[in-house]
């Protein structure tokens, strides 16, 4: 389909060339008498029916078009301009010798070389000078095409090297390179028709077994910009990861370290990486971040529909009721979802979050949601109830008075997803309602379409939305994290002379790294809270709100500085507990934390606090207060403004 949509766009530029040139031919031969007026018509003919080629194939389309006009032309001036009768056969062997850069003279009686053509044997025997000239070429970049490329790569670097093949990869690999990126793919095996596709795409095959260093030498990964490993499988992906720090160890790179996005999929996968980890920190070759297709897709669900949308108010009362989140299926994605909606839901509120869980399996998946989150019920209150989406129906729930706030359908059925949405949809017109749709179709641009009666359903799951530059590698987001992580280190230099040496962003654990861009996620909720928005510098001036300078932000979060503090606090302590950190008990200025054991001393109450800080020594209310402090300086370094809405939307609005 893909290719069809590009040959027809030839099809159509291919026009927007032609016609200009055919209406010249006409004029060269009707006004000017350049050419005859047979010639004229049959060469318009041609080149109008030539662009039937692009709905078949664009690929030799050149020399196609070319060996067909030498062709046409030729027979024509043979058995036209001979001076004698031209038998057609003789014509179509005298045509087939201007390949051989050979022009047979029957035009004139003594046969001599050095005469005037006819203008139909002059476009021929060009032609078929063109032709053969464009086959040599295209012959040659046949053979040297990928050493080519492959040399330019290696000298250029900045290119991604993509490992493991498969729906999701390849989905990854035509938005990289739809967005002008150059990109190698390394794989164990390949079938023809996808080889095809990927060369008609751009993209470098190399086929060889997993973990092959001359393979990794070949692709210039010492070189690349970004080392993608995406195997369907966690270990595979995990032996790469180490396959790939032994061969770091042997070319002993220099300069700016590789960039490794190390797909995982499962909690206990990133645990073994963990352990990987202690050893590759101690070099600087890599700088690896875990990414998960599941968690892209709830981060990128929560960063277009934020929790507090239209719960505004509600969020903001100290006292008032937690967000109520239904989730019918507990999938990954729908794992994913809520474990992300943990990591974001701290507002006013203080409440935990409450979580209902709705599964066919539920004691199954009762046990592996606390075997791998134990410590989540820190964070949220859940509630785990049977429930088989084919036999029963989600009335009843709402009906015992159940206050959900959000719904979240992911049953592992599309189609199963999309009915109960639409269904549950126009009976809860006032709850907002999310399905899981792998793929598009017909029926999910339907609710894109946003009606009336639909305009509370929701769609998410999209691969191609996260499966991109933008999402999967997410520079922006890397580089504010970067940035807290840098102004948290200036501000401990500041307060004490020891803290000089502490580590780059490069040298921090996944781990640590996370947790700047955790901090990042909640930036927006943050500003809700104060009543105030981030917009693009180009689009400032026509949102409906004042652009606020430095001096007008801190005025505006004075009065709520202690709050919103409080409210990070929370956020930081969620974001420990869902890696399975606990609370150590005995802090003291020397050891706070226990890093092998997942324990800190800050894992207590903002109330709690306070002793932890006599204990150690350490203002540590004061680093949850310059986060407030610095959301200012952090949108502006990516070209954001601060806005103060002039109104805010409420849950009945």
């Amino acid at each position: 389909m893909e290719r069809l949509r590009k040959n027809k766009t030839l099809f159509l530029y291919y026009y927007l060339i032609m016609i200009p040139v055919a209406v010249g031919i006409w004029i060269l031969a009707s006004h000017y008498h350049l050419m005859e007026e047979n010639l004229a018509l049959m060469l318009t003919a041609y080149l109008l029916l030539f662009s039937l080629i692009f709905l078949i194939t664009n690929r030799y389309s050149f020399q196609i078009f070319l060996f067909l006009l030498t062709l046409l032309t030729g027979v024509y001036g043979f058995e036209h301009y001979a001076y004698k009768d031209y038998p057609l056969i003789n014509a179509l062997y005298s045509t087939f010798r201007l390949f051989m850069i050979d022009v047979d003279n029957v035009f004139t009686k003594s046969g001599d070389k050095f005469v005037a053509y006819p203008l139909s044997i002059e476009i021929a025997r060009w032609s078929a000078a063109l032709y053969l000239i464009s086959t040599i070429f295209q012959i040659a970049y046949s053979f040297f095409n990928e050493s080519i490329k492959l040399f330019f790569y290696k000298l250029l670097g900045n290119h991604y090297v993509v490992v493991g093949y498969h729906q999701q990869s390849k989905i990854l690999l035509q938005n990289l390179r739809d967005q002008g990126e150059r990109v190698i793919l390394l794989t164990e095996g390949l079938a023809s028709s996808e080889k095809e596709y990927l060369d008609e795409l751009g993209v470098m095959v190399l086929v060889g077994t997993k973990t092959d260093h001359d393979l990794y030498e070949t692709a210039g990964l010492h070189r690349a910009r970004y080392g993608i490993l995406f195997h369907e499988d966690d270990p595979s992906n995990l032996d790469e990861l180490i396959s790939i720090r032994d061969y770091f160890r042997e070319k002993r790179r220099s300069g700016e370290p590789l960039n490794i996005l190390l797909h995982l999929t499962d909690q206990q996968s990133t645990i073994l990486y963990e352990e990987i980890e202690k050893e590759m920190s101690k070099a600087e070759e890599t700088v690896v971040r875990i990414v998960n297709t599941h968690r892209l897709i709830a981060d990128n669900l929560l960063n277009a529909y934020p929790l507090y949308l239209h719960y505004e108010e509600w969020v903001k009362d100290p006292s008032g009721d937690a967000l109520h989140l239904l989730f019918v299926g507990f999938d990954e994605t729908n794992q994913q979802v809520a474990l992300k909606a943990m990591e974001r839901a701290h507002f006013y509120n203080k409440n935990k979050l409450s979580i209902t869980v709705l599964d066919k399996e539920i004691e199954k998946v009762k046990k592996l949601w606390f075997r791998t989150y134990p410590k989540s019920h820190h964070v949220a209150d859940f509630h785990f109830r049977a429930f088989d989406i084919h036999a029963q129906a989600l009335e009843w729930l709402f009906k015992d008075g159940q206050p959900f706030t959000h719904v979240f359908l992911s049953t592992g059925d599309d189609y199963l997803n999309m009915m109960e949405g639409i269904r549950l949809s126009k009976q809860l017109n006032h709850l907002p309602i999310f399905i899981n749709v792998k793929e598009e179709g017909l029926l999910s641009y339907q609710v894109y379409q946003k009606t009336q009666e639909l305009a509370n359903l929701y769609c998410f799951g999209y691969y191609h939305e996260v499966l991109n530059k933008e999402v999967f590698i997410n520079e922006k987001q890397d580089k504010l994290a970067k940035l807290i992580h840098e102004r948290y280190q200036e501000q401990k230099r500041r307060e004490s002379p020891a803290a000089a040496n502490l580590p780059s962003w490069e040298q921090l654990t996944d781990f640590k790294r996370e947790s700047n861009r955790s901090q990042f996620n909640h930036a927006l909720t943050k500003l809700m809270l104060l009543g105030l928005d981030a917009v693009p510098k180009d689009e400032a001036e026509k949102v409906q709100g004042k652009v606020l300078s430095k001096e007008e932000y801190l005025l505006e979060i004075s009065d709520q500085l202690e709050k919103l503090a409080e409210v990070e606090h929370r956020r930081w302590n969620a974001f420990h507990y869902l890696r399975g950190w606990d609370v150590y008990p005995t802090p003291t200025p020397d050891k706070t934390r226990d890093e092998e054991r997942k324990l800190h001393g800050c894992l207590v109450s903002w109330e709690e606090l306070d002793r932890v800080m006599e204990l150690v020594g350490e203002n540590y209310k004061k680093y949850d207060r310059d986060t407030i402090i610095q959301l200012y300086d952090m949108w502006k370094t990516i070209d954001y403004e601060i806005v103060k809405r002039e109104s805010v939307p409420t849950q009945t609005e």
